[in-house]
C-alpha cells in the first residue's frame, strides 16, 4: 500500500493499492501529526510488522504514529540534527524493539563532502531519553534518501562510497566494513573514490533473511537490485525478482512475495520528478524489472516527500475487504448483508406504531363515586362471623376505607364464563404472532404512561407503598412483556430434534399448540402482576384465560381487567377471551397460608373453575394446593402450583457488609414482607454476626410504618388483621424459647381503629430451628438472624425446611457462593443478589417440596400453556419412503428374528467394526432373501 499524507489537511492519510489501482481514505483519518512549514519527513517504522510511521518536524519534534489504528506517540523534545545546517535525516527502528535511530550529516560546500560529520541520535525506550553521538570520518554514512535497516541486531547503512557501514545500538559504536565492495552499477559504472552520486536513491532492506540493495536514479534510468552473498561478502546483481515484488519510495524499500502473478518482477514507485516514461509527474508508476521500462498509473500522489510504502499486518487494519478473485462473488452478498443490517437498525430506531387505549378510572380514584352500601369505615367480619356469601366486600387495609363490593359468582356462572372463553379461544388460536405482539405493545404503552395510577390502585387495595408497587407490579410485568416480545415467538415455533440412528431418513420436531382455556387462581399480594403474569403467557400462546382473583384484591383486579379488555379490543381480538371472576371464602379457622394466611375449604368458585378449564395455575397455600390437585384429578388436567416458601438468606464472612445489609433489609421488607420470594431465614457467619445485626438494627429502627398514601412512610400495611395476629404469635413463640428482639421500627400516624393493620419491622436474634419463626412461613416484616460456623453447617440449616422455593447466597468468592447454592434443595437461587432470578423472565420460577411444582415463567412456563406434540416425517419425501423390510413383513419369515438381531447390531454396535460386520451380514441376508424366498439359513456364529 502506498501511504501518503495530504499536505492540505491535518493528518489525513490516503492509501493506494498499485496492483488493482484503487485508492482509499483510511478509517483512522487523523493520526495526530501536525503539518507545518517546517521541514517534515515521514518514514516507515518497522514496515513488515505493525505499520508504524516515524516522522520529524523541525529539529526538535519526532513522532511515531500508526495510521492503521490511530495511535500516536510523541517522543520527548530533543534537538537532533535536522535543520537547515544539515543535509538530511534518515530514521530507522528495530522490527521487534521500541528503540529507534536517526542519522544526519552536516551540510558542506566542499563537493567531495570529505570534511562533513555524521550525527547519530539514538532513542532508547528503556531509558526514555535521547543519546547523541558525533562521528568524524572521511567516509560518513549516506543519510539523504537512504534509511538504515535493522539486520542481525545492528543498523546497516550505505556509506558515501557504496560500502556498508554498521552501527551497534548496544555500545553506540560504528564501523565501515571492508567487504563487500561497492556494487557495480549499470553500464559498468561504479562509485570509485568519489562519494555516491547525488542523483541516486539508495535503499537497503531485508528480505527472506538476505540483505538487498536497491539503486534508483532520479531520472528515468534503469533500476539496479543486488543481493548480498553472505558467504563471500559480495554483491550479486539480480536480473529477475523471482516471484517477488518491490515497492520503492524516496525513503524506504519493501520487498515481498507477489500477491498475484501479474505483480511479479515489478517495482512500484510513487510520484517523483524527472521520470519521463512515467508521464505526468503527479502520478505514480511501476517499473518492469525485466523489460527495464516504466509504466504510468492513474493514481496521483499529493506530496512525494510525504509518500511511503507500507505493509499493514492485514487489510482488515485498513477497514478494507480482502482483494481476491472471489471478491467479485462475495461483494454483492456483502452489500445485501449491509443493507439488511441497516434496515434492521432503522427499524430498531423507528418506534412501532402503537395505538393508545382509554380506560375509565374515575370511579376508582374518587371516594364520592363509591357505592357505600356499608359504613365508610368498614370493619370486615372476622373468624367467619357475619360473612356474606353473595358479595365480595373490598376495603383499604391501611385506612379501612370502604371501596365497594363485587358479586361472588356461583359455580354455574363460573362455568358459563369458561364456556364463553372457550368459544373465543377457538378464534384466537388462529391469530398471528404479529397480532399477539401488538396486544403486548398496547399493554406496555399503557403501563408506561399510567404507572402512578396502577401503583396507587395496588397500594389502596393491598396496603403496600408506591415504591413497593413499582418494584413488584410494574417492573416485573414490563420485563415479562418485553421478554415475550423479544423471544416468545421463537420458543413457540416448531423445534427440530435429532432422530437417532434408526430414523436417519426422518425429520423429528416438537410442535406447540394452545391447550384451550387456562385457569388461574392468584393471590392478593401483587394484584396487578398476579393477574397479568398468567394472562400474558396464556394469550400469547393462543389460549384463553379465566382468572379467579383473591377476595382481598378483587377491587384492583377488576380495574386491571378493564386494561386487558381495552387492549384486546384494540387488536380485534374476540370478545370474552379473558375473564376475571370473583368469589367469597367460606371461613373455617386460621391456618398458615402462603399468601393469604386464611385457608378456606376450597370454595365453590374455585372448584367450578378447576373442573372446567384445560389447565390450572394456582398461587397460594399447600393446603389449598392439595385440594386443587385432588379436584384436578377428576379431569386429569395439568396443574402448576406455587405455594410459597421460607427462603434462606446466607451471608459469608468475606462480603462487602454495608451493601449486603441493604439488600437483606429490602429482601425482608419488600411489600411489608408479604412477598413469595422474600427472605425469611437469615444465616450469617459467626465472624461478622454482631456487626451484621447492629447494622441491620440501625436501619430497621429508622423505618417508619404507616398508611402509604397518607404520608411519607417506608413500609405500608398488612393486608389482613388476622395476619398481624399471626405474626405477633410467631414473635412471642420465639421470645418464649430464648430469642431476643434486637430492634423494631416505629409507627407513624395511623388513625383510629387502624393499629391492627400494621406490624413493625422486627429483628430477632438468638433464634434456632425449634422456633416456629424458623419453620413456618411468616409472610411478614420479620428478620430472624442465626449464626453459622461453616459452609457445611449452613447448607444443612438451609435445607432443614419443608419449603424449597428459593435462596440467596452472598460471598466475596463467587465460586464459594455458587457451591453453597448448588447444595440447597430449592427451585431458584440468587448469587450475591436477592430474587434476581424472577427479574430474568427467561428463567422458570417455582419450587420443590411444600413450595409446589411446575413452572409459570420462562420458556418452561410459556410452553406449559401448550399441547406439546411430537412429529416425525419423511426427510426426503417422496424419494425415500418408509417400507417394512421383507423378512419382517406379514407373514413373518423364518429368519425374521435373525434379521432383527443383525439390524439391532448394525445400528447400536459398540464399535464401528461391530456395526460394519453386522451390516455386511445384514445385506447378505437381504440379498439371499431376494434370490431365494424360501431360504431358511440359520445364523452362524
Amino acid at each position: 500500500m502506498l501511504m501518503s499524507i495530504c499536505s492540505t489537511s491535518t493528518g489525513v492519510y490516503k492509501l493506494f493499492d498499485p496492483i488493482v489501482e484503487q485508492e482509499y481514505t483510511m478509517k483512522n483519518n487523523r493520526a495526530g501529526l501536525v503539518q507545518s512549514q517546517d521541514h517534515f519527513q515521514m518514514l516507515l517504522f518497522s514496515s513488515r510488522h505493525d505499520g508504524w510511521v516515524l516522522a520529524t518536524r523541525g529539529d526538535k519534534y519526532m513522532y511515531a504514529t500508526n495510521p492503521f489504528t490511530g495511535e500516536m506517540f510523541e517522543f520527548p523534545e530533543a534537538t537532533f540534527p535536522a535543520g537547515n545546517q544539515f543535509d538530511g535525516i534518515c530514521l530507522s527502528a528495530a522490527p521487534t524493539s521500541p528503540d529507534c535511530i536517526a542519522f544526519s550529516v552536516e551540510k558542506d560546500r566542499n563537493p567531495t563532502g570529505r570534511n562533513r560529520s555524521v550525527y547519530v541520535t539514538l532513542w532508547r525506550a528503556g531509558d526514555e531519553q535521547w543519546t547523541m553521538q558525533r562521528i568524524d570520518d572521511h567516509t560518513p554514512f549516506r543519510t539523504a534518501y537512504c534509511n538504515p535497516v535493522f539486520y542481525d541486531g545492528e543498523f546497516y547503512c550505505l556509506g558515501t562510497r557504496g560500502g556498508l557501514a554498521v552501527f551497534n545500538p548496544n555500545n553506540t559504536t560504528w564501523r565501515v566494513l571492508d567487504k563487500p565492495e561497492a556494487p557495480v552499477l549499470v553500464d559498468g559504472n561504479n562509485f570509485g573514490d568519489d562519494p555516491m552520486p547525488g542523483d541516486m536513491y539508495c535503499h537497503l532492506l531485508e528480505f527472506m533473511g538476505d540483505l538487498i540493495a536497491v539503486f534508483r536514479p532520479h531520472s528515468d534510468g534503469a533500476i539496479s537490485v543486488f543481493r548480498l552473498n553472505r558467504c563471500e561478502m559480495a554483491w550479486t546483481k539480480l536480473e529477475r525478482l523471482d516471484g517477488a515484488v518491490l515497492f520503492v519510495d524516496n525513503w524506504n524499500a519493501i520487498m515481498m512475495p507477489a500477491p498475484r502473478d501479474i505483480a511479479c518482477n515489478r517495482i512500484y514507485l510513487p510520484k517523483f520528478g524527472g521520470c519521463n516514461d512515467a508521464g505526468d509527474a503527479n502520478r505514480s508508476a511501476f517499473y518492469d524489472f525485466e523489460a527495464r521500462k516504466y509504466y504510468p498509473s492513474y493514481h496521483g500522489v499529493t506530496d512525494r516527500m510525504n509518500s511511503i510504502w507500507s505493509e499493514p499486518r492485514a487489510r482488515g487494519d485498513l477497514g478494507l475487504a480482502p482483494q481476491s478473485p472471489a471478491m467479485a462473488l462475495w461483494w454483492p452478498l456483502l452489500v445485501l448483508a449491509a443493507a439488511y443490517a441497516l434496515c434492521r437498525i432503522l427499524l430498531f430506531l423507528i418506534p412501532p406504531t402503537v395505538p393508545s387505549i382509554d380506560v375509565d378510572a374515575s370511579d376508582v380514584l374518587e371516594d364520592a363515586n363509591q357505592n357505600k352500601e356499608d359504613s365508610y369505615i368498614y370493619i370486615p367480619p372476622r373468624k367467619g362471623k357475619g360473612a356474606q356469601t353473595d358479595k365480595v366486600q373490598c376495603y383499604e387495609p391501611a385506612t379501612m376505607k370502604y371501596l365497594g363490593y363485587f358479586p361472588a359468582l356461583t359455580p354455574d356462572e363460573v362455568k358459563e364464563h369458561v364456556a364463553q372463553a372457550r368459544k373465543a379461544q377457538k378464534i384466537w388460536a388462529k391469530s398471528s404472532f404479529k397480532q399477539r405482539r401488538q396486544f403486548l405493545r398496547i399493554l406496555l404503552k399503557y403501563i408506561l404512561e399510567h404507572q402512578d395510577l396502577i401503583c396507587e390502585i395496588s397500594s389502596r387495595d393491598t396496603g403496600k407503598t408506591m415504591v413497593d408497587a413499582s418494584l413488584g407490579e410494574i417492573m416485573t410485568t414490563c420485563e415479562k412483556i418485553t421478554w415475550l416480545l423479544d423471544e416468545g415467538e421463537k420458543w413457540l415455533k416448531p423445534e427440530y430434534r435429532s432422530c437417532g440412528r434408526s430414523m436417519l431418513h426422518k425429520k423429528a420436531k416438537v410442535e406447540f399448540y394452545p391447550l384451550g382455556v387456562i385457569g388461574a387462581i392468584v393471590s392478593w399480594n401483587y394484584p396487578f402482576h398476579n393477574v397479568f403474569n398468567p394472562m400474558l403467557a396464556a394469550i400469547f400462546s393462543g389460549n384463553a384465560a379465566v382468572i379467579k382473583v383473591s377476595e382481598h384484591a378483587s377491587w384492583s383486579g377488576c380495574f386491571y381487567f378493564r386494561i386487558i379488555q381495552a387492549a384486546l379490543a384494540a387488536v380485534g381480538a374476540p370478545d370474552n377471551l379473558v375473564h376475571i371472576i370473583t368469589g367469597i371464602i367460606a371461613y373455617h379457622g386460621l391456618l398458615g397460608l402462603s399468601f393469604f394466611w386464611l385457608v378456606y375449604s376450597f370454595a365453590e368458585t374455585g372448584q367450578a373453575l378447576v373442573s372446567s378449564v384445560d389447565k390450572i395455575i394456582f398461587v397460594g397455600s399447600p393446603g389449598v394446593g392439595r385440594m386443587i390437585m385432588n379436584r384436578a384429578s377428576d379431569t386429569l388436567i395439568p396443574v402448576t402450583l406455587e405455594l410459597g416458601g421460607k427462603d434462606a438468606f446466607i451471608v459469608c464472612e468475606d462480603v462487602d457488609l454495608p451493601s449486603v445489609v441493604q439488600v437483606a433489609v429490602r429482601a425482608a421488607l419488600q411489600s411489608s414482607g408479604q412477598n413469595c420470594a422474600g427472605a425469611e431465614r437469615f444465616y450469617v457467619h459467626k465472624d461478622i454476626y454482631s456487626t451484621f445485626v447492629s447494622q441491620v438494627v440501625k436501619i430497621i429502627k429508622s423505618i417508619s410504618v404507616g398508611p402509604p398514601l397518607s404520608g411519607r412512610y417506608d413500609m405500608g400495611a398488612i393486608c389482613m388483621i388476622e395476619h398481624s395476629e399471626k405474626l405477633q404469635n410467631l414473635v412471642n413463640d420465639a421470645v418464649d424459647k430464648g430469642a431476643e428482639i434486637a430492634g423494631r421500627g416505629s409507627f407513624g400516624h395511623l388513625g383510629e381503629d387502624a393499629v391492627d393493620q400494621f406490624f413493625p419491622p422486627t429483628v430477632l436474634v438468638n433464634v434456632n430451628h425449634t422456633m416456629k419463626i424458623m419453620q413456618e412461613e411468616a409472610f411478614g416484616p420479620i428478620l430472624p438472624i442465626m449464626k453459622f460456623n461453616s459452609d457445611e453447617e449452613v447448607v444443612k440449616l438451609a435445607n432443614d425446611s419443608k419449603y424449597g422455593l428459593g435462596c440467596a447466597v452472598f460471598s466475596g468468592n463467587q465460586k464459594r457462593a455458587i457451591k453453597i447454592a448448588s447444595q440447597l434443595h430449592c427451585g431458584v437461587a440468587a448469587i450475591n443478589d436477592f430474587a434476581s432470578s424472577y427479574m430474568c423472565q427467561s428463567l422458570p420460577f417455582g419450587g420443590v417440596k411444600d413450595s409446589g411444582f411446575g413452572r409459570f415463567a420462562g420458556v418452561e412456563g410459556l410452553r406449559a400453556c401448550c399441547l406439546v406434540k411430537a412429529v416425525v416425517e419423511d426427510r426426503w419425501w417422496p424419494y425415500v419412503k418408509t417400507m417394512i423390510p421383507k423378512p419382517i413383513q406379514y407373514p413373518v419369515s423364518e429368519n425374521g428374528f435373525e434379521f432383527q438381531e443383525l439390524l439391532v447390531e448394525t445400528l447400536y454396535g459398540l464399535s464401528v467394526w461391530d456395526r460394519l460386520r453386522s451390516l455386511v451380514n445384514l445385506l447378505k441376508m437381504i440379498s439371499e432373501q431376494n434370490n431365494s424366498p424360501a431360504n431358511t439359513r440359520k445364523k452362524s456364529r
